[in-house]
């Protein structure tokens, strides 16, 4: 149906604005016979109330989130800024 087509979307996220990765696991079904399949990866920034991106079906969503964190802790001492461990605990 037309009204669901999507043409491209392209959102860029700077590390240093990722607030918070939440990953949603699958549970429960569709309707009585389909399961759901898929997790969701929700990324917050820093501007935004509410997930600014939302990622279903990644293989596997544990390593997306840890090589989002690495990159956003590589980038914040190579910038020469401390950070405390408690700002990047996620979930």
């Amino acid at each position: 149906m037309h009204w669901q087509d999507v043409g491209g979307i392209h959102k860029t996220i700077p590390y240093d604005q990722i607030q918070d990765i939440v990953i949603k696991e699958p549970a429960g079904s569709v309707c009585c016979c389909v399961q759901r399949v898929l997790t969701t990866v929700e990324v917050s920034s820093a501007s935004a109330n509410g997930p600014q991106l939302v990622i279903e079906g990644l293989s596997d969503p544990m390593s997306f989130r840890d090589n989002v964190l690495k990159c956003k802790r590589d980038i914040i001492m190579a910038a020469g800024v401390s950070t405390n461990s408690h700002d990047m605990v996620m979930g």
